[in-house]
């Protein structure tokens, strides 16, 4: 009986430490079991994890600490950024705070320059602990007073060539001005005005355009270029310079808001009757040699009469009479080079027509031709040795309108000689009219 007392004491106790084993290994596998790693561990305070090949030593400070998990953030202070971006973990670790500032490298560690001033440019400055400095951008001109400033191979430079006096108001330059040839530009500002180039015909040449819009070349010196004008007169004569005139028809002036004031030419009233007026002499060439040759020409033409039938017009060039210009629409004997209209050919607008006198190129239609609306005619043939292309240009005043082009096929021979001039043939019994308030050649020599 005592024996069995004994052994059921003995049997509690081991159910009791039973428990607090259980009890040990339980807890110890939770976050926080309230134990010491000793408790948990070996008697090293060593502990193992699932799927480890040895035992793996971690060593912790001796202080309360922070254990980090998946679910925390790791602070600058534990070797973290305290960020889950690139944007937040850049900007714990950066020592940039405003807009504008930058990293730099004082020879010992990276610190902070702060932007500097408006128009203020980084330069470098020995005398900085950070090598650079803010300063004023002053650049240095080149030159003396006045002088204008130039990108000088990459350098900014200068030359008493060009040169701005403030005071004056007066800009030298002592060389060369090159333009290039732009299109008319809308008015200038009220007492200035515009000075360009413009290319006429295929000519470029100096031009001007005040603030009303209206444009104008600049004449060439009259001393140095060949010149021949026709123009209006009064009564029954033109006014006429550098050559003197042949002319067919009754010779009247007319004037009109319109068309402007004109010289009027009137056919007769036999079939294939003429009018018009040229040059009675034959003095422009091609050219075939440097000399005195080729032309710029311009004619200012309207007609009120109605041509839709019976009607030939030609202005420019030909080596025979004027008169003969409109006797075919193709003058086997003579060589041209103009604007053509012919209704026995079925034209509804103006031609550009070369004939080298034995072979002629006609273009397409390039402008209709209309009653009551005024016509520039431009032809320029540059001087020998570029005298390949001959170059045209036609304006409608009236409308506005503007057509240019150039060919090189059957022109005239270089020697050969030609006159100036305007003429229509009626091409029946009806009388028709030529107008025309100018005809202006120059020649370069």
């Amino acid at each position: 009986m005592y024996i069995l007392k004994i052994l059921k004491k003995f049997s509690q106790v081991l159910i009791v430490m039973f428990s607090v084993v259980y009890m040990t290994v339980l807890f110890a596998a939770t976050p926080n079991p309230g134990h010491s790693w000793l408790e948990v561990g070996d008697t090293n305070g060593r502990f193992a994890t699932t799927g480890t090949t040895a035992y793996r030593t971690f060593t912790f400070p001796d202080a309360n600490a922070t254990i980090l998990t998946t679910n925390s953030l790791v602070t600058v202070a534990q070797g973290g950024t305290s960020g889950n971006s690139t944007t937040t973990a850049m900007n714990a670790l950066s020592q940039l705070i405003a807009k504008g500032d930058l990293f730099v490298h004082t020879g010992a560690s990276i610190g902070r320059l702060i932007i500097g001033t408006n128009n203020q440019v980084l330069m470098a400055s020995s005398s900085q602990s950070t090598g650079l400095v803010w300063t004023p951008l002053v650049l240095s001109p080149a030159g003396s007073d006045t002088y204008v400033q130039l990108n000088d191979g990459g350098v900014f430079g200068a030359t008493s060539s060009f040169t701005f006096n403030k005071a004056t108001q007066v800009l030298l330059l002592d060389g060369i001005l090159n333009l290039t040839a732009e299109a008319d530009p809308s008015p200038s500002a009220t007492g200035t005005m515009y000075i360009y180039a413009k290319t006429i015909s295929g000519r470029t040449m100096l031009k001007g355009s005040g603030h009303t819009g209206v444009d104008y070349a600049y004449q060439p010196s009259f001393f140095q270029n060949g010149i021949f004008i026709i123009s209006t007169g009064a009564g029954t004569a033109y006014t006429v310079v550098g050559n003197t005139l042949t002319s067919v028809g009754t010779v009247s002036h007319a004037v009109s808001e319109t068309l402007g004031y004109a010289a009027s030419q009137t056919t007769g009233t036999v079939s294939n009757a003429t009018a018009g007026t040229g040059s009675a002499t034959t003095p422009y060439y091609v050219g075939s040699q440097v000399g005195s040759n080729g032309f710029f020409f311009q004619s200012r033409n309207h007609f009120t009469v109605a041509t839709t039938t019976g009607t030939r017009v030609f202005v420019g060039f030909t080596s025979g009479t004027m008169a003969n210009s409109v006797s075919a629409d193709d003058v086997a004997t003579d060589s041209m080079i103009g604007w053509q209209y012919s209704t026995a050919r079925g034209d509804t607008g103006w031609k550009f027509m070369t004939d080298s006198g034995t072979a002629q190129t006609v273009s397409s239609t390039i402008m209709p031709f209309v009653i009551n609306q005024v016509f520039d005619l431009f032809i320029y043939l540059p001087p020998y040795p570029n005298n390949g292309t001959v170059y045209y240009r036609i304006d409608n005043l009236t409308l506005g309108t503007t057509v240019e082009g150039s060919t090189s096929s059957t022109l005239p021979a270089g020697t050969t000689t030609l006159r100036a001039g305007f003429q229509i043939n009626n091409l029946s019994t009806t009388a028709k009219i030529i107008r025309t308030s100018r005809l202006y050649v120059e020649t370069d020599k």
